[in-house]
């Protein structure tokens, strides 16, 4: 992802699309996994939209804290 998209100073980054800015590092990330390994089967924002929450959630109190004040979107 372009570092200019994740990183600022004192305010958000600008993006005038995310939907075209995750597609096009959909494809480099795609591009690297086939090169290196020969196959790919799903995007990178298939791959973060399908794994929010699964994992370290289960040794880690964050979603606990985060619905205890009421920040928890799910």
């Amino acid at each position: 992802m372009p570092r200019s998209v994740m990183t600022a100073q004192n305010t958000y980054p600008r993006v005038e699309s995310y939907s075209e800015t995750l597609a096009d590092y959909d494809r480099e990330v795609t591009e690297y996994y086939d090169l290196r390994s020969g196959s790919r089967l799903e995007s990178f924002s298939h791959l973060v939209a399908t794994n929010i929450g699964v994992g370290g959630a289960h040794v880690s109190p964050i979603m606990e804290v985060l619905h205890e004040q009421g920040l928890c979107l799910r």
